[in-house]
């Protein structure tokens, strides 16, 4: 499988260009990772819109890949080593990445999420409910500052920008597996894990959240669900529009197989 990934710019600029290997562990593709940074510019890959609801996912879309998209959530299931819901319980400041030596480094916050459910991927611990994962997710172009070496420019977005954005309660689903970094790239590994902790990464598709203010209305109103790095596909003929929120798409998964074959 061949991941092409073109990262751009944000409004905060730097060199937003080298944020290549932001999801390099968009683990288990198991093939060739092809990256084309861009030049700064005015515009982040995807916009920053408000997103109608009481979320706003768009701290989480700072990047834009093409990838290998899973027309269902039971495909996308099948497709990772962990499947797992819970709650958000919180936002930490992750590890910051070195692409090149002496440039900007790739910073990331670590959402805390709270399991009250595993879908698939127990063994191990790995996601055992009542535990905690550590989900690894870029934290958007660095500001440049001309005064400082840019490996010391920081990030436009603080971990309390994403706590606003997603605050802990949220309900979430994870589908990912483990993430593994080249400890040579780690420049600051950022908060230190409880001994038994994980830290895990997602494919885009593999953050589901479900909006509060959505979910206290009728389901005829439409789904609660949204995609937190990429959208959801609600059209109406898409697998992903039937479950329209969380507990439906937690009984959607439970009736399917999602070992595969």
């Amino acid at each position: 499988m061949v991941v092409k990934m073109n990262y751009a710019a944000s409004t905060k600029t730097a060199l937003a260009g080298l944020v290549v290997a932001s999801s390099l562990a968009i683990a288990g593709c198991g093939g060739t990772v092809t990256t084309n940074a861009t030049a700064p510019s005015a515009t982040p890959a995807t916009p920053k819109a408000t997103i109608a609801g009481s979320l706003d996912v768009s701290l989480l879309r700072y990047t834009d890949a093409d990838f290998d998209v899973k027309e269902s959530p039971e495909e996308l299931a099948i497709s990772v080593p962990v499947v797992a819901v819970g709650v958000v319980a919180g936002w930490d400041q992750g590890p910051g990445l070195e692409i090149a030596p002496g440039g900007p480094l790739l910073h990331h916050v670590l959402l805390k999420m709270t399991v009250t459910d595993v879908l698939k991927g127990a063994k191990g611990n790995l996601a055992a409910a009542g535990g905690d994962l550590y989900i690894r997710i870029y934290q958007g172009p660095v500001v440049r500052d001309e005064s400082k070496k840019p490996s010391e420019w920081s990030p436009g977005e603080s971990v309390e920008d994403f706590q606003k954005a997603v605050p802990p309660g949220t309900r979430i689903m994870f589908f990912g597996q483990e993430d593994i970094i080249e400890e040579g790239r780690i420049k600051y590994s950022g908060i230190a894990l409880p001994s038994a902790a994980r830290r895990m990464i997602a494919p885009p598709q593999g953050l589901v959240l479900e909006d509060p203010a959505l979910a206290r209305l009728s389901p005829d109103a439409g789904s609660s669900l949204l995609g937190g790095m990429h959208g959801i596909d609600l059209g109406t003929a898409s697998p992903w529009a039937k479950p329209k929120n969380m507990d439906e798409l937690v009984a959607l998964l439970k009736s399917k197989d999602l070992q595969g074959s």
